[in-house]
């Protein structure tokens, strides 16, 4: 049998076509043109890579701060002072519509109530008896007595206008004497300074007319400062007169239009004089005078009621919407105002109940609001006192104060992310709307943001701080 050599090293990769231990493979084929392109895109794509990563870290996505706010903020109050008789709520607790949150005594609006309601029916059957009169004795006597106060009426306006005529002829005189005097005191001053100051040959100002007087050149042997001086006091003259003569318009004026009253009155007067003696002519017939003012009666009773009715509403307060009480004030027993509980001021040197610790900046919950009366935010809200109940309504929203550098950076419709640290939760926003009003601070120029949140993280509650992420 024939034998194999062995071929060690070199020599054996050769014959066998294949490398050993430590010996180099054969050179592979050159790359393809298919090869090439898609090593030259993942570099591409790499260096994009590379210099996104390199913008955002030399412009990163503004850090912006904000507050948890509510839909809504109604500050309640009563509608009138009285005394609290029942607190129905606390902080923190969640309310409906139309429930009742608070009363106050309602002992004296009921009594007048009543009372109202009883003199409505009273003048209801006045005003159907005058509407349907008997043929009696006392209707006649009743449209005498009726004929006899349109008399008096009509002579009361008549004495009213003579009055007023006299009286106006007595201001208007007084006050003609007062323009005439400053108008002859003027006169008087200008043909002073005519003579003492004007050159020779030059003409004499026309006295009725200072406004028009020009002052001239004294002559080199006239005295400089007497004509000055005469020159002030004509202007001076100049400004009384005026001021007397608008004084007189005005004088004028309002005597024209107090007569012109007082003959309304008189017209009106004779016209209800002759109403009132045509009614009494007719044997039986509805006294016109009689009903109107039973008609008036009536009306003014009417609103009375809907006036105490109106009061023993407002003596209690009612929620406005849905929401979550965030503060209450006062306790029963306490007297309470339209306008809330007084507040404690503290100590002096202390901030006590008044004062605030509103982060510089912010606006959102600062103070008290000017508003309070009644069963929402009304307007009569009075510094030292603080509302009797606060309410917040849902949904929650974020409000962000963002600096004006980086306010361009955000549009309506933009996609947050909310993280509130208070209670360790994150939930995506939506930018609602940016108020173009500054709120300019000691720090800069601020813009509020207001952000939508897709949905209420439990635990949080208004005022709470969320940090907003933006994209950059």
């Amino acid at each position: 049998m024939a034998t194999k050599d062995r071929v060690r090293g070199m020599n054996a990769a050769l014959s066998s076509g294949e490398a050993g231990v430590g010996e180099m493979r054969p050179a592979r084929a050159p790359l393809r043109p298919r090869q090439l392109l898609v090593a030259a895109a993942a570099v591409a794509v790499g260096a994009a890579a590379v210099v996104t990563t390199y913008r955002a870290m030399a412009d990163p996505a503004p850090a912006v701060t904000g507050q948890v706010t509510p839909a809504h903020a109604y500050y309640l109050n009563f509608g009138g002072d009285g005394t609290l008789t029942a607190l129905n709520v606390r902080p923190g607790q969640q309310v409906k519509a139309g429930q009742v949150l608070a009363t106050e005594d309602t002992t004296v609006a009921a009594s007048d109530l009543q009372a109202a309601q009883a003199l409505v029916q009273a003048d209801t059957t006045e005003l159907a008896a005058a509407q349907n009169p008997q043929a009696s004795t006392a209707q006649q006597n009743q449209a005498k007595l009726a004929a006899a106060k349109a008399q008096s009426a009509v002579s009361s306006a008549q004495s009213a206008l003579t009055l007023a005529q006299s009286k106006a002829k007595s201001s208007t005189d007084l006050q003609a004497s007062v323009v005439a005097g400053r108008q002859k005191i003027l006169d008087s001053d200008n043909a002073r300074l005519t003579a003492a100051c004007a050159p020779p040959g030059a003409s004499t100002p026309t006295p009725s007319s200072p406004t028009t007087t020009k002052a001239t050149s004294a002559p080199p042997t006239s005295d400089a400062a007497l004509c000055q001086s005469l020159q002030a006091q004509v202007v001076r003259d100049s400004s009384s007169l005026s001021d007397a003569q608008s004084q007189l318009a005005s004088i004028q004026f309002a005597v024209e239009g107090e007569q012109q009253r007082d003959a309304d009155q008189l017209t009106q007067a004779q016209s209800l004089q002759q109403t009132v003696l045509s009614q009494s002519s007719a044997a039986v017939a509805p006294a016109a005078v009689t009903v109107a003012q039973a008609k008036s009666q009536l009306a003014a009773s009417q609103a009375q009621v809907a006036k105490d009715e109106q009061a023993l509403k407002d003596a209690s307060i009612t929620a406005p919407a849905d929401g979550t009480v965030a503060d209450t004030a006062g306790a029963v027993g306490d007297q309470v105002r339209s306008d809330g509980i007084r507040l404690y001021q503290g100590p002096p040197g202390q901030s006590g109940a008044a004062g605030g610790g509103q982060q510089q900046g912010f606006q959102l919950f600062a103070g008290q609001p000017t508003a309070g009366a009644g069963s929402g935010s009304g307007a009569n809200q009075q510094a030292g006192y603080q509302p009797l109940i606060t309410l917040y309504s849902e949904p929650f929203t974020v409000t962000a104060q963002v600096p004006e550098a980086n306010i361009g950076k955000i549009h309506t419709g933009q996609q947050v992310t909310l993280t509130v640290a208070a209670v360790n939760g994150t939930v995506r926003g939506t930018v609602d709307k940016v108020l173009l009003d500054p709120a300019r601070v000691s720090s800069g120029v601020y813009y509020d943001v207001v952000i939508s949140m897709a949905a209420t993280p439990p635990g949080v509650l208004c005022g709470m701080t969320v940090n907003v992420g933006l994209t950059s």
